[in-house]
């Protein structure tokens, strides 16, 4: 409405406009025809009421082009209702995202619970299993200890044993006097010396 030279210029560049004959007059004619009954300095362009919209469903109602029981309700976008609505229908994607994240986290929480369980019955098997091999490197360690010291024992007593003979016949050597001895003797003495 406060351009029509301008519209009309456009709407010549559209597909079909030529074809159909419509010149710029002609739409500038429409566009001062269209004021006149749009009164945009009386009522604001884009404006609804409900009164004149009841009115135009009374007389369609009238003339048997409507149903009687129909009602102008919900007909007129209601910016309150709009924004109820908007914000229920909003609520209600934050709810179903909140609740889909819970179930998500609570099947997340029983497979960690589930995981955590299994694993603690395995390191409790492998503790079990541990103890049984401390306890017996512990009775093996024991043992060891047992042999150790009956070996040492036997090391001794053997080391002992062998050196009892040999001390035996040196002192006895020394308590013959090599001059008084026989000749036989002193061969013996003395072949059994360098050996």
């Amino acid at each position: 409405m406060k351009n029509p030279g301008e519209i009309a210029d456009y709407i010549l560049t559209m597909p079909g406009v030529k074809e159909r004959v419509v010149t710029k007059k002609d739409l500038l004619f429409e566009a001062r025809e269209m004021r006149s009954l749009l009164l945009p300095t009386v009522v604001e362009m884009g404006h609804m009421s409900v009164g004149r919209w009841q009115d135009i469903l009374d007389i369609y109602k009238s003339l048997n082009l409507m149903a009687n029981d129909q009602k102008i309700d919900g007909f007129i976008y209601n910016q309150q209702k709009a924004t109820e609505e908007n914000l229920l229908e909003r609520a209600l994607i934050v709810f179903g995202i909140v609740v889909i994240i819970l179930a998500i986290l609570f099947a997340y929480s029983i497979s960690l619970k589930r995981a955590v369980k299994k694993r603690t019955i395995e390191l409790e098997s492998e503790i079990v299993k541990r103890k049984k091999q401390e306890a017996g490197l512990e009775k093996m360690s024991l043992e060891l200890q047992v042999s150790n010291n009956e070996l040492q024992q036997f090391a001794y007593l053997t080391y002992h044993n062998s050196r009892a003979p040999v001390t035996n016949l040196r002192s006895l050597i020394k308590l013959f006097d090599k001059e008084s001895l026989t000749e036989k003797t002193n061969f013996f003495l003395i072949r059994w010396n360098s050996a």
